[in-house]
């Protein structure tokens, strides 16, 4: 992963605390379950875990600790900016991670919202040669229909036209996990098959 590689990440939350994040990655790495996770951040049990589950989530919790991860909560486009803006400077910052995109408060119709941030990021990355991936949804219509284009990307302004690169995440609803990953756009670079993974 990046933090493995030892890159500086800052992961930009627009729904969830830096407590809920901490303990969804705590959960990923331990492979245990976010429940689990919860009673050993709240020291509250209302079942006990077993010594295995116990040893497995402080463990994970003890390497996410010495990661260079920071992370934020923001719900506007102006404090996300800010906030972004000033600890990448401040901890020299690699990747930015902002999930997601839909979530951000403006009182601008989503495409005019959408594509100003996409301009600001543009910029934002050239400026500061930080890597940016910002999630965004895609309409229920086209996960249905496999649109296999940009404008999938719901209510993307230029979003799409901006990013050097766009993948679909598929996910298998049946089975909750991730089913495949697909890039629309990869610019200078060949586009890849589907993964499966």
């Amino acid at each position: 992963s990046l933090l493995e590689q030892g890159k500086r990440v800052l992961f930009m939350s627009l729904e969830m605390s830096p407590r809920q994040v901490g303990a969804r990655m705590v959960a990923i790495d331990s492979g245990q379950a976010i429940d689990s996770v919860r009673l050993m951040y709240d020291r509250f049990k209302n079942q006990p875990l077993t010594q295995d589950e116990e040893l497995a989530i402080l463990q994970s919790k003890a390497k996410l600790r010495n990661y260079p991860i920071t992370i934020s909560m923001k719900s506007s486009w102006a404090a996300l900016k800010a906030k972004m803006a000033e600890i990448s400077i401040m901890k020299n910052i690699d990747v930015i991670v902002i999930d997601f995109l839909q979530n951000l408060q403006s009182k601008e119709d989503e495409y005019t919202k959408l594509t100003n941030i996409s301009v600001d990021l543009q910029s934002f990355c050239n400026r500061t040669q930080c890597t940016v991936i910002a999630t965004s949804q895609i309409p229920k219509d086209a996960q249905i229909n496999k649109y296999d284009d940009v404008i999938a990307l719901k209510g993307s302004g230029s979003i799409g036209e901006k990013a050097d690169v766009v993948m679909l995440i598929g996910y298998d609803t049946k089975n909750y996990k991730k089913e495949d990953f697909d890039a629309m756009k990869a610019k200078n670079e060949p586009l890849p098959v589907v993964l499966n993974i």
